[in-house]
């Protein structure tokens, strides 16, 4: 059974930073839904997320990262996402970019989904770890839950739970820049202003 603190709870950085550095696993607040993370190097941390959602580990893992970390996830910023990037780091949306590196159960084919979250708390826990942060949605493969029962779901099957004052119903945009233009992939709570 794993610990709960609330975001703003003395300790709750503190707490997230510990279990994630020891390869654990958090139930946490994004600046969505509540996510499922852990290290983005730890591949035992990431098959434990595979496990706990019945996920293939064929369908990788987007990543939660700050613009320095971001850098050594990925070859290259696209122009596409240039011309959009004060919307990138305001808005819940999640890019699909070239890969520097085949880093395993967070690339495929070449790409990586990456992240700059608004929110504060993860914000203070990327500047403090030493890896960027592996996370996917708290509902098991192929099912949609709310926060309420993504909590239930998940609380005592993770290391951590980080209580959040509210969450939201829709996860990310999933954009891939890749291409020659850019492409959704999956809608969610930030429509762009390109489309």
């Amino acid at each position: 059974m794993g610990t709960y603190l609330r975001k703003n709870e003395k300790g709750a950085l503190e707490a997230l930073l510990r279990v994630l550095k020891h390869e654990g696993v958090a139930l946490h607040p994004t600046d969505t839904v509540y996510g499922l993370g852990a290290c983005a190097f730890s591949q035992r941390a990431l098959r434990r997320i595979f496990l706990l959602k019945g996920r293939s580990p064929k369908n990788p893992l987007l990543v939660l990262a700050d613009s320095e970390k971001l850098r050594s996830l990925v070859s290259f910023i696209p122009s596409s996402l240039k011309n959009m990037w004060n919307e990138y780091l305001r808005f819940p949306i999640t890019a699909i970019l070239p890969a520097k590196h085949p880093w395993p159960f967070i690339t495929k084919e070449g790409k990586i989904a990456v992240r700059i979250p608004a929110e504060p708390f993860l914000q203070q826990a990327l500047k403090n770890l030493p890896c960027p942060i592996a996370s996917t949605s708290a509902n098991p493969s192929g099912k949609i839950l709310s926060p309420a029962r993504a909590f239930t779901y998940f609380a005592n099957k993770v290391d951590l739970v980080i209580l959040a004052e509210e969450t939201f119903p829709l996860p990310s945009t999933i954009i891939d820049f890749t291409g020659a233009f850019p492409e959704i992939i999956r809608g969610g709570a930030y429509l762009p202003r390109f489309l």
